[in-house]
């Protein structure tokens, strides 16, 4: 079977809605880290290191929210180059979704991941999915644009 290219070069990826839809997979990792939370109310804090641990997840997922509600109102002015907003926000969100994750597994502890079916399956969907995020990708393209002058919010 021969391939005939179906569009001009690079169309996908040029077209303006590619680096938006970044935005909402990070709303799809942050609903997800959501549900990991909801399901730790089940465990019982015994001790401030859990305690800790569930406050710095609360607002690992308030700060990826923002992110969120930030970017999607910012687009909705359909900004000429949404790829820097967009980045950072997928960053930012899979940075804070990473570090809820470690604490959720601390939280859980041996038991709660050995036993709890429903936490463990959130936790390890969720670790799969933002692992699709190609972090270094994103910080070097943050970081060039940063060295360039160009400043994001």
């Amino acid at each position: 079977m021969e391939a005939h290219q179906v569009g001009e070069e690079n169309f996908y990826l040029a077209r303006w809605g590619f680096f938006p839809g970044g935005v909402g997979v990070a709303a799809v990792w942050a609903g997800g880290a959501a549900r990991v939370l909801d399901l730790l109310a089940g465990i019982p804090i015994t001790g401030e290191a859990k305690a800790v641990r569930i406050g710095r997840a609360r607002t690992e997922l308030a700060s990826a929210v923002a992110l969120i509600r930030q970017a999607g109102s910012a687009l909705e002015a359909r900004p000429a180059e949404p790829r820097p907003l967009a980045t950072i926000v997928r960053a930012g969100v899979a940075a804070a979704v990473r570090r809820l994750l470690a604490d959720a597994r601390s939280v859980a502890g041996p038991a709660g991941l050995a036993f709890d079916e429903d936490l463990t399956r959130a936790i390890d969907d969720l670790f799969l999915y933002v692992s699709q995020q190609n972090a270094d990708g994103d910080s070097l393209f943050l970081g060039q644009l940063h060295h360039d002058g160009t400043v994001t919010p």
